[in-house]
Order: structure tokens, then sequence, then C-alpha cells
């Protein structure tokens, strides 16, 4: 709950400018659900289901994508990475 209570703080300004608070009641929960599974998949990777899932999301991530509170080298790093396990057929 933590997790989806700084998303919906950092999605404030965005809710003021674009969204209603009906639109925006109607958004926190699919966040909050979200976070959850996610949380859930990573702490579950033995599982073989949620293992293949969360190799899915990893490889859905645009390579346009900041890594959050990393440096230029720590991008280019996962950009590298993810060049590599392609060349090799695996996932990060």
């Amino acid at each position: 709950m933590i997790l989806a209570m700084r998303v919906r703080n950092a999605m404030e300004d965005f809710h003021v400018k674009h969204l209603s608070d009906a639109q925006m009641a109607e958004l926190n929960p699919v966040i909050r659900q979200a976070i959850y599974d996610a949380i859930v998949m990573i702490e579950n990777d033995n599982n073989p289901n949620f293992a293949r899932n969360l190799s899915y999301l990893i490889s859905m991530i645009p390579d346009y994508w900041e890594i959050p509170g990393q440096d230029e080298g720590m991008q280019d790093r996962k950009t590298a990475t993810r060049r590599s396990n392609a060349q090799l057929g695996t996932t990060e």
C-alpha cells in the first residue's frame, strides 16, 4: 500500500491537470492491484508461472524508459544487457 500511495501522490499534478476525481478514483485500485501483482511475481519468481510472467513483463520494458534515480551509465549497461540477452535468446 505504501508503494501505491507513493505512485498516487506522484500522480497528483497530472490528476489535477488531466483527470477528474471520478477518473482518479477508478484508476487508483487498478494501480494498487498492478503493484501488488508485480510484487507477488517478484517474491515468487521460483514458481514457473510467476517467473514466466515476470520475464514477459521485463521483455516489454521499452529501451527508452529511464531507470529512475540511476545515472546514464546504468541506462547504457541495461541497454547492453538487453542486447546481449536478445542475442543469447534469454531475458534479464
